[in-house]
């Protein structure tokens, strides 16, 4: 597998970009942690060339936490191997658990060889916990699986296709003796993925810029009780206005429309508010509401989405940044039905840049538009990129 990176064959000229080249593409497998090369002269015209593999740890585990007000304390585990079979194949199981839901991921990948740009994961995954609208009366479980196939065109430009299926259970708590509540839908989604990356760091950027752009559609076809096409893209940017200060950006715009005649169903919709979305709202507050089965009002989400993230971090002290941040979003039923009301969050933060990405802390605020959202403060607490 490693000498499909290898650029030279025995017998040809040796030269330096052959070499630094040949050494890179090993370098950036997957499995590999790093490479040295050593260029060992043999006669007066001939030389060999030797490469010394280190691969990565085998079996990595990982745990890590965090808390927020909307989900209280939570607890992550991990634990992967980049080279099965020593032929570079991922194996990856995820799973976090907190006071509202529960979940499972296995990831299987198998990446680029040296020198090559196609790639495969496959994913299948469970979850139970609150269902999102009716939390202290309904429970929602989710069995998930993809197949997703991706192609390098550029360093940092990956196009993907893929299929994903989910089965969701929505079920009473306490089912009611004469009418329960018991449903269970099935989506079946087939798209097209696009991502580039050109953060200076990926975890924690200073400087550069991000976009990603989904386009599915579910249909009976492919086995989904759900007909409809959505899109949903993302463009992230982050500049330095003032030195050693960072301006983050982030906005996403999404549309979700029904197709023959049908209604969009829950599971099609858009949603906003909370953690990386409209900070200092309620989970899933922002936009259109409805009834719930008690009669309350519970969030009814949306086919249009618009989240605008807008964070300047400054530095007081090596490697402590604070954070001013503001939050618009709002979701629709329709595009058609778009207008300027907008809900807006804002609020405060302390980011710790770690060689594992930013811990960070924030408080913030709804401040206009609040809708059936509480008024009190939300805090936030977690490692990596905020949003």
């Amino acid at each position: 597998v490693l000498l499909k990176g290898v650029t030279l064959e025995p017998g040809d000229v040796l030269v330096d970009r052959d070499i630094n080249l040949s050494a890179s593409r090993i370098a950036n497998f997957s499995p590999i942690e790093r490479d040295t090369v050593e260029v060992v002269p043999v006669g007066s015209s001939q030389a060999d060339l030797n490469f010394e593999i280190e691969e990565k740890k085998r079996w990595t585990l990982e745990v890590g936490g965090g808390w927020s007000s909307e989900r209280g304390f939570g607890a992550a585990f991990g634990a992967r191997d980049d080279n099965l079979f020593g032929r570079g194949i991922g194996l990856n199981l995820r799973g976090s658990l907190d006071s509202v839901e529960k979940q499972v991921f296995l990831l299987g990948s198998i990446p680029p060889v040296p020198g090559g740009r196609l790639s495969f994961i496959a994913t299948i995954g469970y979850t139970t916990g609150d269902a999102p609208d009716e939390p202290d009366l309904l429970s929602q479980d989710q069995k998930l699986a993809s197949l997703e196939a991706s192609y390098s065109l550029l360093k940092s430009m990956q196009v993907g296709l893929y299929y994903r299926w989910g089965d969701t259970r929505t079920y009473e708590k306490v089912p009611d003796d004469f009418f329960p509540l018991d449903l269970t839908v099935g989506v079946g989604t087939l798209g097209v993925r696009t991502v580039i990356e050109r953060f200076d760091y990926l975890f924690d950027p200073r400087s550069g810029w991000g976009l990603t752009s989904d386009l599915g559609w579910s249909g009976e076809a492919i086995g989904s009780d759900l007909e409809y096409v959505s899109w949903l893209s993302g463009f992230s940017l982050a500049l330095e206005p003032i030195r050693d200060s960072t301006w983050m950006q982030s906005l996403r715009v999404g549309v979700a429309e029904p197709l023959k005649g049908t209604s969009l169903d829950r599971d099609a919709r858009f949603f906003a508010g909370g953690q990386a979305s409209v900070r200092g709202f309620d989970l899933n507050t922002v936009g259109p509401v409805t009834y719930g089965i008690d009669g309350t009002l519970v969030p009814a989400g949306g086919g249009a989405l618009f989240v605008l993230n807008e964070e300047i971090r400054i530095p007081i002290w090596d490697p402590i940044r604070i954070a001013v941040f503001a939050d618009i979003g709002q979701v629709w039923e329709s595009w058609r039905d778009a207008d300027t009301d907008l809900s807006v969050g804002v609020g405060l933060g302390i980011r710790w840049a770690t060689p594992i990405g930013p811990l960070w802390a924030d408080v913030a605020w709804p401040v206009a538009n609040i809708g059936i959202s509480s008024r009190k403060p939300k805090f936030y607490l977690g490692i990596g990129r905020p949003f």
